[in-house]
């Protein structure tokens, strides 16, 4: 059994490794001939931040002037501690640029040890302390659908690396139901970033304001 799984873990390194060859292609082309000297965001779930995360400690972390244009990154639905990176910092607050976002949505005081001990920024105050943000700061949550706006449905608390949030009442913010695997039903990664979309979209405008306003 320990082989199999020996085995499958390699294979799933390999097709990582496959998949980032692709990302890092595509964003050196980006960078030559697209980018002109702009502002740079970088948006990611899941595996997309296991590709995103590497590629912001290959690209930025070592590099002063590609690490000036850097807004954010918002490493969203995988763990990312907190050594990953030599220079880069997660953000502290919502307008600091040149850092990081990262957090694991978790049903209320439950464990999931997978991700616990990452880097957890709250996506209601953009701090990494563990005071509770209501859900009253919950400018507006998008569903699975994806058809319509519901406010004030999450709420969200900082603990060991997870953000903490009470069931919505609104229907469409499902947490993940596998048989066999009874832990990662107190995971909401299917909706990390629709649970708190708005704020994260209006967080992005506002690091970006901020951003132009020193370096102009």
């Amino acid at each position: 059994m320990r082989f199999f799984e020996n085995k499958r873990k390699h294979n799933g390194e390999k097709a990582l490794d496959l998949a980032y060859t692709d990302v890092k292609a595509a964003f050196t082309y980006y960078l030559t001939y697209y980018n002109q000297n702009r502002p740079i965001i970088l948006a990611s779930h899941s595996q997309g931040t296991v590709l995103a995360a590497r590629l912001l400690r290959e690209f930025f972390d070592q590099d002063p002037a590609l690490r000036r244009r850097l807004v954010a990154a918002y490493l969203i639905g995988y763990k990312v501690p907190a050594t990953t990176y030599q220079v880069l910092q997660p953000c502290t607050d919502s307008t600091q640029t040149g850092c990081y976002v990262s957090w694991n949505s978790v049903n209320w005081r439950k464990p999931f040890p997978r991700f616990e001990g990452g880097v957890a920024v709250n996506p209601l105050t953009w701090t990494t302390d563990t005071t509770y943000a209501p859900a009253t700061l919950n400018q507006g949550s998008v569903p699975q659908s994806f058809d319509r706006i519901d406010r004030g449905v999450a709420d969200a608390k900082v603990h060991n690396g997870l953000v903490w949030l009470h069931d919505p009442d609104a229907n469409g913010y499902t947490r993940v139901r596998i048989f066999g695997h009874h832990k990662l039903h107190y995971s909401f990664h299917l909706v990390d970033y629709g649970l708190y979309y708005i704020n994260l979209r209006r967080n992005a405008q506002t690091r970006l304001q901020a951003w132009h306003s020193t370096h102009q």
